[in-house]
């Protein structure tokens, strides 16, 4: 077996960008996945929120319906105020009539 020992010669410029490329690889191969973590991490976040909105529309909607109901009954229950205030209102017109007229018709 013969080997042969070529000698393989680089200026300095050379050898600092090879350092460069090499010091970088190393740095990208450490932060790379940290990033890729980051972004499972952000999209499992966005998905709660997600969730949460969504959650909270319904709840949202589902208020609304009640605040509809309860405004239905109250103007039902105007409603219902004002027609005893006129029943009363007649009614003791009425009373007053009738003890005027058995006063009158009394005499």
């Amino acid at each position: 077996m013969s080997f042969s020992q070529d000698t393989l010669k680089i200026t300095s410029s050379q050898l600092r960008t090879a350092n460069i490329i090499f010091s970088e690889h190393a740095k990208f191969s450490k932060q790379v996945p940290l990033l890729e973590k980051q972004i499972v991490n952000l999209n499992n976040i966005n998905n709660s929120w997600i969730k949460t909105d969504s959650i909270r529309k319904s709840q949202i909607s589902q208020y609304s319906l009640t605040i509809e109901d309860q405004n239905k009954s109250i103007e039902d229950l105007k409603k219902s105020i004002n027609i005893k205030k006129k029943v009363i209102t007649y009614g003791a017109a009425a009373t007053v009539i009738t003890v005027v007229l058995c006063l009158v018709l009394k005499k």
